[in-house]
């Protein structure tokens, strides 16, 4: 059984990398899904690569870019704001625009905000904990 998933995974490389290191002008999508599934388009700055179909990803759109090993890990990021999820909904991160924010499973939440966007702390451990630390307004227990 290995021997033949080995061989699957090797031929889906064999057909996704020639196509990679070709960079077709008019774009290209080369594809033997599930196990492998390449798309460019260099006229939109377009490229992805899927690897057991949704499970393993790869995409790049202009200066958006996305990673996941699913559902262990995914990490998103537009050079404004990026957003990172490890065992999707375990723990979820995220940060831009002047914030950053941490959860687990809805339980605890830590938010942190610069003070361009009104500054201060706020600490959740749902239901026996509710800290929010504002500039303007003081802090709250």
């Amino acid at each position: 059984m290995h021997r033949i998933l080995i061989a699957f995974l090797l031929g889906a490389v064999l057909l996704v990398v020639p196509a990679l290191a070709a960079g077709a002008a008019e774009g290209e999508v080369v594809t033997f899904w599930p196990l492998a599934d390449f798309r460019s388009s260099p006229q939109i700055d377009y490229a992805a690569l899927h690897l057991l179909g949704p499970l393993i990803k790869w995409e790049r759109k202009g200066t958006e870019q996305e990673l996941a090993l699913r559902p262990v890990f995914y990490f998103a990021d537009d050079g404004a704001a990026s957003a990172t999820d490890l065992f999707f909904p375990l723990i979820r991160g995220s940060s831009g625009g002047g914030f950053s924010v941490l959860r687990s499973i809805g339980l605890v939440e830590n938010e942190g905000r610069t003070a361009a966007v009104g500054g201060g702390r706020t600490f959740m451990l749902f239901p026996f904990l509710f800290y929010d630390r504002q500039m303007d307004r003081g802090t709250s227990l």
